[in-house]
C-alpha cells in the first residue's frame, strides 16, 4: 500500500515537471505556421515567432537553419541580434 502511494506520488512529481518543459510548445495543429516561404515573386523564408528573415531559400530548404536557430535562442534568451 505505502510503495503505491510512494509510486503514485513520484509519478505525479515527474508529470509535473514534464508539464512545465513542454507547457511552453504550444498547440501543433493546422494553421501554426513556424516558418514562412516565399518563393515568387521574391524569395524569402520567414521564421513567424522570431520575426528573422533569410533570402537564401535554397540552403533551408536544404536544411541549413542555424540562423533560425540562433535567432529563437536569442529571442528566448531575451537578447536581440
Amino acid at each position: 500500500m505505502l510503495a503505491a502511494k510512494l509510486y503514485q506520488y513520484e509519478q505525479s512529481k515527474r508529470d509535473a515537471e514534464l508539464s512545465k518543459i513542454y507547457g511552453e510548445k504550444g498547440q501543433i495543429g493546422w494553421g501554426y505556421r513556424i516558418r514562412t516561404y516565399t518563393l515568387q515573386p521574391y524569395r524569402q523564408v520567414k521564421d513567424e515567432r522570431t520575426g528573422y528573415k533569410d533570402g537564401n531559400v535554397d540552403a533551408v530548404l536544404d536544411g541549413e537553419l542555424s540562423d533560425f536557430i540562433d535567432a529563437y535562442l536569442r529571442k528566448r534568451a531575451g537578447q536581440s541580434k
